[in-house]
This record gives structure tokens, C-alpha cells and sequence, in this order.
């Protein structure tokens, strides 16, 4: 490149060449660069070609390895977007990193380095990362999965189980499947068609009555009175109502099909 004004060749600088910012950068003996090259505290990617800057790609350098630039022409660091992708370069070797989680960033990279969204499994575990952002949750949520089924995510992203508290109601999760369970007992609690526990309330499982007190645990070995009905049930060891005749701590009662008692025999 010789400037003109001096016509003198230029050597050692960076000469903008086109409208758009870009350019060459010329070396010690005056000859334009290419390939990846260090310029004012940063690396560039000149086209082997036509030596001029390379903006807005992804490309492979003299030596082999491949590096993203951005819009102005510099190496990329961190996260980044790339025909529809997001990925994220090391801030010091400025390479791409693969099938790893980048708590910096809260992204999990697959084995293209492309951050992954959705349900993910990672050390030993099932997390949610957003899939317009691709970063890991960071809100207690219920979620649907890629796949379509829906599961419950704490502060921290992960998939939770076991029993959980939602919106004022408590569901129970399988440990297994990670899903809600309907219609189920759990640890001597049932959870309903919506998956709600059931407390303060009756349930009839296949002709047999149950009673759960207000934090869903089955009534057992005790009386329960049911004072707008004006009703009393006994609940046995199994959680079952009575029904006909029983002595309970040495007093005979009696109590219809129902469980309801309807005689006192001294």
C-alpha cells in the first residue's frame, strides 16, 4: 500500500481500505498480513485472499484452529451468536468451548458448542435453560420440556421431586420421571386428578373411606368429627373408616356402610 499523499509504501499500520471500516494490515517490510494477526491489543482475521479484514465470521486460522470475529473485525470472547446458534469463546484462549457448563455465563454447550436449551441433564442432574436465551432458569417455575411434558424448576434451574409447593397448593413429583403425579399415593398422601394433595378433606379410593388433616396426612387410629354434617368417623391403622361394629378402648360402636356411626352400645 503506498499513501497518497507521500506515495510512500506503509509499513507496521492498519490502513482502512473500504467504506465499511475495513482494511489491511501491513507488516515490517510493507506487505498486507493475513490470517489471524495481533493489532492494538486485540487479533484480527485478514482473508488469505484478498488480505482485507474479515467482520462477522467464523474462521480458521494459519495454524489450524478456528475463532470467531465480530462486527468490527475483533476476536470474540464470551457468548455469542452464529447462524442461529449461541456459543461461547474462552476469554483466553479465545477458542470455543464443547460439552461443557460455563457458570460465568450459565450456559451448557453441546459437542458443537452450541449452548442447548430446554430439559438438559448435567453432573448427575435435570436442568431448565431458557430457549430464547439458552441461560440457565434462575426462577422457581413450572416449565414444558422440548419433548412437551412439564416439570417443576427451583431458583437454581434444577428439576425438582419429591413433594412441592406451587401456587399455594402442594403436588408430589416422581423421583423417577421427574413428573407430576395424578390419581397416586404418596408416602400416605394422595395427590388428586390435578395433582393437588389432598388435606382437610375425604377421599373414597375403591370403596374405602380416608380423612387427611390439614398438612394431607392420613387420619389413623382416631376419631374425626365432622361438625357441619354432624357426622364422626373412626379411621383404623390402615386409614380406613370403620364400617359395622367395633370396639374402640373398650366401648362398642356401630357405623354404616358409609363410616358414619349411628350407634353407641355401652
Amino acid at each position: 500500500y503506498a499513501n497518497p499523499v507521500t506515495y510512500l509504501r506503509e509499513k507496521n499500520t492498519y490502513v482502512q481500505t473500504e467504506k465499511d471500516g475495513r482494511g489491511v494490515l501491513l507488516g515490517n517490510d510493507g506487505a498486507a498480513l493475513s490470517g489471524v494477526q495481533q493489532w492494538a491489543g486485540t487479533y484480527y482475521y485478514f482473508d488469505p485472499q484478498t488480505h482485507l479484514r474479515v467482520d462477522n465470521n467464523y474462521v480458521q486460522s494459519q495454524w489450524g484452529d478456528w475463532y470467531m470475529f465480530g462486527k468490527d473485525g475483533k476476536i470474540v470472547t464470551g457468548l455469542y451468536d452464529y447462524n442461529g446458534n449461541t456459543y461461547y469463546a474462552n476469554p483466553v484462549t479465545y477458542l470455543r468451548e464443547k460439552n461443557t457448563y460455563v457458570p460465568v455465563a450459565t450456559v451448557l454447550l453441546g459437542d458443537d458448542g452450541a449452548a442447548l436449551s430446554g430439559v438438559q441433564q448435567w453432573n448427575g442432574a435435570y436442568y431448565y435453560f431458557d430457549p430464547a436465551t439458552h441461560l440457565l432458569a434462575s426462577k422457581r417455575n413450572y416449565v414444558q420440556s422440548q419433548w412437551g411434558d412439564w416439570y417443576l424448576i427451583g431458583d437454581n434451574g434444577q428439576v425438582l421431586s419429591g413433594l412441592q409447593e406451587w401456587y399455594g397448593s402442594y403436588y408430589y413429583f416422581d423421583p423417577t420421571t421427574f413428573l407430576k403425579v395424578t390419581n397416586q399415593w404418596r408416602n400416605n398422601q394422595y395427590f388428586g386428578a390435578d395433582g393437588i394433595r389432598y388435606q382437610n378433606q375425604f377421599l373414597n379410593d375403591r370403596g374405602r373411606l380416608y380423612r387427611f388433616d390439614a398438612n394431607g396426612n392420613m387420619l389413623t387410629n382416631r376419631w374425626f368429627n365432622d361438625d357441619g354434617a354432624k357426622k364422626s368417623y373412626y379411621f383404623g391403622a390402615d386409614g380406613v373408616a370403620y364400617t359395622g361394629r367395633h370396639v374402640i378402648n373398650g366401648v362398642t360402636y356401630v357405623f354404616n356402610d358409609d363410616g358414619v356411626r349411628i350407634e353407641t352400645i355401652k
